[in-house]
């Protein structure tokens, strides 16, 4: 937005002052339902139509708010129940989706090439996107092993495009 504030005379010269004021976008924000028993990467909008997703681009400030429980069966048998909130419980296994997060932590990652995050990854609930894509979400667990999961995590999205 631009405002004039004052124009002087000096007889032939014209001096004018501009302020220019650069007002950030609002935020948006989103919510996405991380299902524990889902094994592929979750993007979609709660609540919204079919391909709803968060798209981000680089440099804009992501914050999370996450809330929810999973639950997990650590011995694969379903012998040793575990309960997790979105830090995961359990140390990083080769074998899981993103291998150097924690089973049962929640991981997201942009675009679909884009590397494995998660609250281990990153200080605090907010980060800055490194490329243009889509949040997708997922539960960390070992490939193969989601069909004794349950729960979800609700992921509010807010982004500050910059």
């Amino acid at each position: 937005m631009n405002n004039l504030h004052r124009t002087l005379h000096f007889g032939a010269l014209l001096v004018m002052a501009v302020t220019i004021s650069c007002t950030p976008p609002p935020p948006i924000t989103d919510a996405i339902v991380v299902d524990a028993r889902t094994e592929h990467w979750q993007s979609q909008i709660a609540g919204a139509g079919p391909n709803a997703g968060v798209n981000v681009k680089t440099g804009d400030e992501i914050t999370l708010a996450i809330d929810g429980k999973i639950t997990y069966d650590r011995s694969l048998h379903g012998l040793r129940k575990d309960t997790s909130g979105p830090w995961g419980v359990r140390a990083p296994k080769p074998e899981a989706w993103c291998p150097e997060a924690r089973i049962g932590a929640l991981v997201w990652r942009i675009g679909d090439d884009g590397p494995c995050l998660s609250l281990d990854k990153v200080s605090g609930m907010t980060f800055t996107a490194d490329r243009d894509g889509q949040l997708q979400f997922l539960v960390n667990d070992i490939k193969g092993g989601y069909g004794d999961n349950s729960g979800s995590f609700r992921v509010t999205v807010t982004i500050q495009r910059r």
